[in-house]
């Protein structure tokens, strides 16, 4: 059985706006992903550097990311991954 992708961190860019669920991408990858790790906590962020320094607390280590808003290409495919987990999901 495969693990859902359900997301577990969001951002609020606008008091106005909803959530949007964080989505990140590995520099080798093409694919991106939600985030989905219980373990990695955010330690800093800045706006104006547009950087996050996270902390994984299972293997100890601190990692520094860019951040920026997500492109539609991405929120595209993602949606198509978590429709394709669902009907995985429903099939069982």
């Amino acid at each position: 059985m495969r693990k859902k992708s359900i997301p577990t961190l969001f951002s609020l860019t606008h008091p106005l706006e909803d959530f949007k669920p964080i989505v990140y991408r590995y520099q080798d990858s093409k694919k991106p992903m939600y985030f989905t790790d219980s373990a990695q906590h955010i330690v800093f962020s800045d706006a104006k550097l547009s950087m996050v320094l996270m902390y994984d607390t299972v293997l100890g280590l601190h990692s520094l990311w860019t951040a920026r808003k997500a492109e539609e290409k991405a929120m595209s495919l993602l949606v198509n991954i978590l429709q394709n987990d669902c009907r995985i999901c429903h099939r069982q």
